[in-house]
């Protein structure tokens, strides 16, 4: 069945509300024929379902090969496992579908070559579940989902409690977080018009391989940036070009390194800026927020 159906007849058109308030009509003692035509329901229909007292919608075309239990349950398995941070894509569902489908020995129209539930049977899943949608994940390093855990959270936030308790406490102004994160000029190029028959389609870009550039950013707690310009590094070179720092935020910070990470005399440069900017003192405290990497440790 094509994903987006276009009915060619009204057959099954009308609702369960309406069948409801039709049969009430009847048992009033309006005519089958009248009540029918009126609510757009076959007399035919509208006299079983007084009979049976049925007032459900049928389900018309062929029916899910799966119960509405199985796949609830599957949907509430494919949440449950994205919130793991292993998400099930929509190939691996379909093969999934297909497997339970052959195991329990449920008839299906699935793909045996492939092994597959089709697009069809997957759009039809997504639509009966709408709290499953395709989303695209962000890359999690397994050290740093390891790191995400119920002790450790725990841990950071009594290290916060005593820090609090001991030079506290901190307004929202005074209270900090600084952290990294990577950035590339090149991009995935994406999917473009070319000639027929043509081997090698490519694409002009700033460079074939990106060479990485760390931004260290610093935010407090009430939402600004702090010190209100962040410390840009440079990969891949000795020395520093004043192009590269064009149209950058203003009072903003250079450096470079081999491969644009930061290093611990880099992020000391980065924690003079911070407090020439912020001004911390013994009567002025700050609390300095911040992850175990190398160069924070010093």
């Amino acid at each position: 069945m094509p994903r987006t159906y276009i009915r060619k007849t009204k057959r099954g058109s009308w609702s369960e509300e309406a069948l409801r308030r039709a049969i009430q009509e009847v048992r009033r003692g309006t005519s089958a024929r009248a009540t029918a035509k009126r609510f757009g329901i076959p007399r035919q229909t509208l006299q079983d379902r007084c009979k049976s007292e049925n007032d459900e919608k049928p389900c018309l075309g062929p029916r899910p090969f799966f119960s509405e239990d199985f796949e609830e349950e599957l949907a509430q398995r494919v949440i449950m496992v994205a919130d793991m941070f292993y998400g099930v894509t929509t190939e691996k569902l379909a093969s999934l579908a297909f497997e339970f489908a052959e195991r329990q020995n449920i008839p299906h129209r699935f793909n045996r070559e492939k092994k597959q539930a089709g697009p069809d049977w997957v759009a039809g899943f997504l639509k009966r579940h709408p709290e499953v949608s395709v989303r695209k994940p962000e890359n999690c390093s397994l050290t740093r989902l390891e790191a995400v855990n119920k002790e450790n959270i725990r841990k950071f936030y009594k290290n916060v409690a005593d820090a609090t308790a001991k030079n506290g406490p901190y307004p929202p102004h005074r209270i900090f977080n600084v952290d990294e994160t990577g950035i590339t000029p090149v991009v995935d190029s994406p999917k473009v018009l070319a000639g027929k028959g043509r081997r090698n389609v490519g694409r002009v870009s700033s460079a074939e391989r990106g060479k990485l550039t760390t931004v260290v950013g610093c935010v407090s707690a009430d939402g600004n940036s702090v010190p209100p310009s962040p410390m840009l590094i440079f990969g891949g070179r000795k020395r520093m070009d004043s192009v590269l720092m064009k149209d950058a935020p203003l009072g903003s910070i250079e450096a470079v390194s081999d491969n644009g990470w930061v290093t611990t005399p880099l992020f000391m440069q980065w924690f003079s800026h911070f407090v020439e900017h912020v001004g911390p003192s013994k009567d002025r405290r700050v609390l300095l927020l911040m992850d175990n990497h190398s160069a924070h440790i010093s």
